[in-house]
């Protein structure tokens, strides 16, 4: 098959186009009961039969197809699937039938998953063939093209995600039917929220994943596989059969990761998976070009996901061990050697690593790759010998011997600002006491520094909560106005083990500026946040309530402010006091089990994390974009979440 060879399946009418353009705004704009949703939805599919191919390639109402399924009852999105059977391999290849093939994978394999034998038949006995051997069918039709799949800028993403489907990794879809009787779609199209989500295939999906890896790796050269490690598009399917054979490898302990082999140790075949840790192995250009690419450094990163511990100790005695700092420095390689902190379980490894890295502390500060000395924080938090050397590194750096710059230690991490070389302090309080906050004096990376040091024991980084304390008012309220400083300050009110005297400190801070914090999209969260810092404090946390009731009018009449005014159930507070007083705890409480909840199934991610990070080398001293700083504006009142989110990696398709 010519994959330049053009292929047409019809167009549609004028007044088709008419038609599925008025779908797309009814989806957005009207709201329908039970009933009415469901003859809308029976109305659009008897529309679609016959014009199936025609939609799925329309270059506009292909993506008003995409919301269709998602839509679509089981028996219905079948009938569909069946309907595009014996073209695949044309529609995989197209910009807009590509995704169209991808949103059905997604939903199907999720009736894959499910369904049982009454889903063989339709209401009036017509006999239906299950989404399993829907899937089957699809393999087999384009089975003697997966690797085609592979490079190819649409096409890979289709494969990618058959693949996840069968294995049972899909992103399952938020999107419900019965959410239509609640409110408007267009709420629903816009705010879908995918979740990585593992599911139990049919034993077929099994032995199918399992044909798909020993035909690649039977039929395919070493050369094949590492070529397709530097494209953009295969690197991708390279991580995701790796994961596959991982999950195999678990199965069968006998069964080896022949993919995994012939990316480490290329043509070598006499070199044993199994040997001493420490033999020293010849390292090949291949790998070492892999560490420092700009996309193969993804596969490098999938390589140290699904290897063993022996290979694990093998990769870093050749690649690592003796260019620690020099990867540490590198834009990408330092990515990688994250990825391997993270992963590797070794006392002796990791002590070795910290030893060459807090030699030359401050010049990982000076270039901005403050990433490396995050993963050792997480990774070593309960290794008080390996901590201790890493913070003592961290005071020297930033504090020096000066009481006055060491009680300044605070600020100089959110600003990068080792030992006030730049002059931070003064420009700070320059600033403050001019009203000019035009040069934003926290970085991003210092409040990731800074939010990785909280996982530390209570007293290893109680220096700094000590200088957070000894700042003026003045910078305190600047740090809960400011949309990156106002997450260190929620998670610092947070803290399950400030003392009282310390929440206090805390809180008078904020007296006689609630008013104002509250009509803040950022302080707003500090507010919220002090219902927290205030248990046990009763006097205080009557103060405040008293200080919103004051400025009721100002507070209801900012949209921020109605969400403080709700948090802190001060209606309750103004017309039944003792009710508020016996139950507030009782409120705070059952709002903190909600927000552990929520940071349960935010934290619940699924190895397929490590398949998505296509594009997050734009810049070694980015952290973000100007996108995810705009959602700050509408954040949940989760701090964890919050942090999470300002610092994630970039990741995008490309």
């Amino acid at each position: 098959m010519d994959l330049e060879e053009p292929f047409f399946f019809g167009s549609l009418s004028i007044e088709d186009e008419k038609y599925f353009k008025g779908v797309e705004e009814t989806l957005i704009t009207h709201h329908f009961s039970q009933e009415d949703y469901k003859l809308f939805v029976d109305n659009i599919f008897a529309e679609i039969e016959g014009k199936e191919l025609k939609l799925a390639i329309h270059p506009l109402y292909s993506k008003t197809l995409e919301n269709i399924l998602k839509i679509l009852s089981p028996i219905q999105l079948k009938k569909y699937f069946q309907s595009l059977i014996g073209n695949f391999k044309r529609l995989i290849f197209d910009c807009f039938g590509s995704h169209v093939c991808e949103t059905l994978l997604i939903r199907s394999g999720y009736i894959a998953s499910t369904e049982n034998i009454s889903s063989f038949f339709h209401d009036n006995g017509e006999i239906l063939v299950t989404m399993e051997n829907l899937i089957l069918f699809m393999c087999n039709e384009i089975s003697d093209m997966i690797m085609k799949f592979a490079d190819h800028k649409h096409a890979s993403y289709v494969f990618r995600q058959l693949l996840l489907v069968l294995h049972g990794s899909i992103f399952q879809d938020n999107f419900s039917p019965n959410k239509a009787t609640k409110g408007k779609l267009k709420t629903q199209l816009r705010n879908q929220t995918m979740s990585a989500k593992q599911l139990t295939m049919p034993a077929s999906f099994f032995e199918k994943k399992k044909s798909i890896l020993d035909n690649i790796n039977s039929n395919y050269s070493v050369a094949q596989i590492r070529d397709l490690s530097f494209n953009q598009y295969g690197s991708q399917i390279i991580s995701t059969l790796l994961l596959i054979e991982k999950s195999l490898a678990d199965n069968d302990k006998e069964r080896k990761q022949y993919l995994l082999e012939k990316l480490i140790y290329g043509d070598f075949k006499d070199i044993s998976l199994k040997g001493n840790s420490s033999e020293k192995i010849q390292g090949d250009s291949f790998m070492e070009t892999l560490l420092r690419d700009e996309v193969g450094s993804h596969i490098f990163e999938s390589i140290i996901e699904f290897s063993s511990k022996e290979i694990l100790s093998k990769l870093y005695v050749i690649y690592f061990k003796d260019k620690v700092l020099r990867i540490s420095k590198h834009p990408i390689g330092n990515y990688v050697l994250q990825k391997f902190i993270e992963k590797i379980n070794n006392y002796q490894i990791l002590n070795e690593i910290v030893e060459k890295i807090v030699i030359h502390f401050k010049e990982l500060i000076d270039i901005g790759h403050i990433g490396i000395l995050v993963s050792l924080i997480n990774v070593c938090c309960q290794i008080t010998s390996i901590v201790t050397k890493l913070l003592d590194a961290l005071k020297e750096c930033f504090g020096g011997s000066e009481t006055h710059v060491k009680n300044n230690i605070f600020p100089l991490i959110l600003n990068l600002d080792p030992r006030n070389e730049n002059n931070s302090i003064e420009t700070f309080e320059k600033e403050l006491n001019n009203g000019d906050h035009k040069v934003d004096q926290i970085k991003i990376q210092g409040a990731h520094l800074i939010k990785s040091l909280f996982n530390l024991p209570y007293e290893m980084y109680y220096f700094l909560i000590e200088s957070f304390l000894l700042q003026n008012k003045k910078a305190i309220l600047y740090y809960a106005t400011n949309k990156i400083g106002s997450c260190i300050v929620e998670t610092i009110l947070k803290l399950p083990s400030l003392s009282s005297c310390d929440r206090r400190k805390l809180l008078n801070n904020f007296f006689e500026s609630f008013t104002h914090l509250s009509c803040d999209p950022f302080g707003s969260h500090i507010v919220d946040a002090c219902l927290y810092t205030s248990i046990g404090l009763n006097n205080y946390r009557e103060r405040i309530a008293n200080e919103l009731l004051e400025s009721r009018d100002t507070i209801e009449d900012n949209y921020y402010g109605k969400r403080v005014w709700k948090n802190w159930h001060m209606n309750l507070f103004k017309n039944k006091y003792s009710k508020w007083k016996e139950n507030i705890n009782s409120f705070v409480e059952k709002g903190s089990l909600e927000s552990k909840k929520d940071k349960t199934i935010n934290t619940h991610r699924s190895s397929i994390n490590i398949l998505n990070d296509t594009n997050k080398y734009t810049s070694s001293l980015t952290f973000c974009d100007n996108k995810e700083k705009e959602k700050l504006k509408d954040r949940f009142n989760n701090d964890v979440e919050e942090i999470g989110m300002l610092f994630k990696k970039l990741k995008k398709k490309v």
